[in-house]
């Protein structure tokens, strides 16, 4: 190279060279194409931060996150005003290593409502594909509706319906306000291309429901789900000292993104779909555009579109029922969606595919040309949704033992449940359910309308039989085998000794979360 083209790329030399250096000062680098306008471009490392403390290590991390003044009153005012949930920068401090300038906004639907006092879908309320609300929620008829629900606007109350006042309805906009600190999101390479923490480009902040003060709801049902095979986000807990001064107990997230795929996939080139909220899963048509407030592609934006998806809906509604039952494991992991409906049963998840058709999001990989359906959110299992776990306030998805008591007078039902006559058996009301209320056999609600793929399945002789099976043996291993109790004790006796010391919460508040859940598998 002549002095000429030294003195030329001087200073794309310099920027290369402080860029290798600052990629072996800190560990692991991942490479960023970057041009600088003159049609010369160069690449150079994006930092991926280590540390000896792993991220998801059963512990209480301890993060601190800084943000310039008024910016994290202005961040929560944007969403409380507008409904938006824009990216700020802030620097934050994970077990004692520092990221400078990542992106942190807020997240959530119905837990960022309630602690913030908004009304869900109404300058306050939507998630990141927005809240639709479901055109006519299923409900008995001749059932009196809980005292305090409102429903969708435009809903038409079915006959003999009496409607009532309850807080704490989502679409009401009463909320009781939790601690008042909100679930955020942190996008280490928001505003710094390639930088991580340990891998991870986003983690997702999650607080508890009012009915989980231990924080243990999603990082349990997460465990389990994990245990028997299936695809789920790595969690712990975190301390977190927040830029208003205030300081309180997080669920830390792995967040389903790019590098989720990367870790998760052998063919990481495929795409992710993201379902909004009840999700009927129809075909709709060819154009794109009329899936954008159903589902929202995540990855591959620039070399895919929606025509995996849409094919997959097509399947669904079009196919006879014969196709349906000899093609649909052509189009979707069938054991992993198996798996996944029966576990959101067992675990009392409503707030999921196999309940109100929400909160998962569609894997399309392209070398085995299928889907894998990923569970995502599932702080509102274990009774949380309905009320406390293990029996307090209304069950939303009862398991089997308490909802059929068959001709034979075969004992099933739960203590308080009622017995409901039809006309081939006695169904059984699980307490707190409003009268009109009659359970479904072999698995709970779940088996009821809200999509069109969950309905289809159920209907099919073939896969009911797969499910029943597949359910019957995931709860032996989770409530009988002591899976899930054991795992519960495990972290609650870190947290304890944590706490005992840092003094982070009440441990007697603590202590009753942690026998509320162990209630549900008790």
């Amino acid at each position: 190279m002549d002095k000429l083209t030294i003195k030329r790329h001087y200073k794309l030399l310099v920027i290369f060279v402080a860029a290798v250096a600052a990629g072996v000062f800190f560990g692991g680098t991942r490479i960023i194409a970057y041009n600088f306008g003159s049609g010369d471009s160069i690449k150079i490392s994006g930092t991926q931060y280590v540390n000896e403390v792993g991220l998801f290590d059963d512990a209480v991390h301890e993060i601190s996150i800084v943000m310039n003044n008024g910016d994290y009153e202005t961040m929560i005012n944007t969403y409380k005003e507008a409904g938006e949930k824009d990216y700020f920068h802030a620097d934050i401090t994970i077990d004692g290593i520092k990221i400078e300038n990542v992106g942190i906004r807020l997240k959530g639907n119905l837990t960022l409502s309630q602690s913030l006092g908004t009304k869900m879908g109404n300058g306050g309320g939507g998630g990141e594909n927005g809240v639709q609300r479901p055109e006519r929620p299923a409900w008995p008829e001749g059932a009196e509706m809980p005292e305090g629900f409102e429903p969708p606007e435009g809903f038409e109350l079915p006959e003999g319906v009496v409607q009532g006042d309850f807080p704490g309805n989502p679409f009401s906009g009463e909320f009781e306000e939790t601690e008042g600190e909100p679930p955020f999101l942190i996008k280490f390479d928001e505003f710094v291309d390639g930088q991580t923490y340990q891998g991870n480009a986003e983690i997702a902040f999650r607080i508890s429901s009012n009915n989980d003060k231990a924080l243990l709801v999603e990082q349990i049902a997460y465990y389990i789900h994990g245990e028997v095979g299936q695809i789920v986000p790595e969690t712990s807990y975190g301390y977190v000292s927040l830029p208003d001064g205030e300081s309180r107990l997080y669920e830390i997230t792995e967040h389903i993104d790019e590098v989720y795929i990367e870790k998760n996939f052998t063919d990481s080139e495929g795409v992710l779909y993201k379902a909004g909220n009840f999700v009927g899963f129809e075909y709709l048509g060819d154009d794109p555009t009329l899936y954008a407030e159903n589902f929202e592609q995540k990855t591959s934006l620039n070399d895919d579109d929606l025509y995996y998806l849409i094919q997959f809906l097509k399947f669904v509604t079009q196919s006879t029922d014969e196709e349906f039952e000899d093609q649909l494991s052509n189009w979707i992991d069938m054991d992993s969606f198996v798996r996944m409906m029966a576990l959101d049963n067992l675990l009392g998840n409503n707030d999921s595919f196999v309940g109100m058709g929400s909160n998962y999001y569609l894997y399309y990989d392209k070398i085995n040309a299928k889907f894998t359906m990923l569970s995502w959110d599932l702080n509102l299992a274990m009774g949380t949704m309905g009320g406390g776990a293990g029996g307090g306030g209304m069950r939303m998805m009862p398991m089997v033992e308490n909802q059929l008591k068959t001709e034979t007078g075969e004992e099933v039902a739960a203590e308080g449940d009622a017995v409901v006559a039809t006309e081939d058996a006695q169904r059984v009301r699980p307490e707190g359910m409003p009268e009109g209320f009659e359970g479904k056999e072999g698995g709970g609600m779940g088996r009821s309308g809200t999509n069109l793929l969950k309905e289809r399945f159920f209907a099919n002789e073939t896969f009911s039989a797969m499910y029943d099976a597949e359910y019957a043996r995931l709860k032996e291993l989770v409530f009988d085998g002591g899976l899930a109790v054991n795992r519960i004790n495990e972290l609650a006796t870190m947290f304890t000794q944590y706490n005992s010391s840092k003094n982070v919460m009440d441990q007697s508040e603590y202590d009753l979360g942690v026998e509320n859940i162990k209630k549900f598998f008790q």
